[in-house]
């Protein structure tokens, strides 16, 4: 059988008809490597021989242009591919790419951790997340975090406080719970908060007010004397106001809180 035609397609393809009728869907690698030009001619044994590695050689090209994007790890090329191959062609594609160190899982966890850790303030417990999502060793990705918990410092941590201030609308000691839980969804552990200093410039008494007056008109509503009292010492308290800055208050409008409770 000889080669009739060669039909240029998209992204480097080729059609190669035979005057048999028969024809082949190769990549231009695919077409230097089995020499597959006009009036070249094969015999059956060779044409299918050709065909069977033509998988190979689409399986290869397809993980190549899609690394040509960033990096990916091997389980996010297996997936990809498992799409169009099966498992062996799958298997000798991804040998070659790692061969060639197309594909390095070292590579790509210490490229993730280098990007989470210069362009987002996400801490190693969401790098360790995105690691084992991507299939990535235990090995590489228990090295990749000790490798960020290592890099962190504590300017890294006080920007995030320093955020969180800016929006923040409440007590000083309720702040100090508020940050602890919004590190740990940013992926940080409680030994971190130990790096932040403990003492933040905060001055509350105008959230202590706004607060006072919202539970203050809340529950007189509904209720006089030690009721309210008790009501709305509880209510601040649970906002995270001292004891005595709650009483010091009360005691401004004491006058409010002693009338009896069937007085209308």
């Amino acid at each position: 059988m000889k080669v009739t035609k060669l039909v240029a397609l998209k992204n480097n393809f080729f059609r190669v008809e035979f005057d048999n009728g028969a024809h082949l869907r190769v990549h231009e690698e695919g077409l230097i490597k089995h020499m597959l030009y006009n009036s070249k001619e094969l015999t059956d044994e060779e044409f299918e021989q050709i065909k069977s590695t033509l998988d190979f050689d689409r399986a290869y090209i397809k993980a190549i242009h899609y690394i040509s994007f960033k990096l990916r790890s091997e389980y996010e090329i297996y997936t990809y591919l498992s799409e169009d191959f099966t498992d062996e062609v799958i298997a000798h594609a991804i040998e070659r790419l790692i061969n060639e160190n197309y594909i390095n899982d070292n590579i790509y966890a210490e490229a993730l951790k280098n990007t989470m850790l210069n362009t987002t303030d996400k801490g190693p417990l969401l790098l360790k997340r995105a690691l084992e999502k991507k299939r990535v060793s235990k090995t590489i990705i228990d090295d990749a975090v000790e490798a960020f918990k290592e890099s962190i410092e504590p300017e890294r941590l006080i920007k995030i406080r320093d955020k969180e201030l800016k929006r923040y609308k409440g007590s000083k000691n309720l702040f100090k719970q508020k940050l602890s839980e919004r590190l740990m969804t940013k992926g940080y552990t409680g030994e971190f908060l130990s790096m932040i200093p403990s003492e933040v410039e905060f001055d509350d008494a105008e959230f202590f007010e706004k607060d006072f007056e919202k539970y203050y008109n809340k529950h007189a509503r509904k209720y006089r004397g030690f009721d309210l009292k008790n009501r709305v010492i509880r209510s601040l308290l649970g906002r995270g106001y001292s004891y005595s800055q709650i009483d010091e208050r009360i005691g401004s409008i004491e006058d409010d809180f002693i009338w009896s409770d069937d007085e209308s």
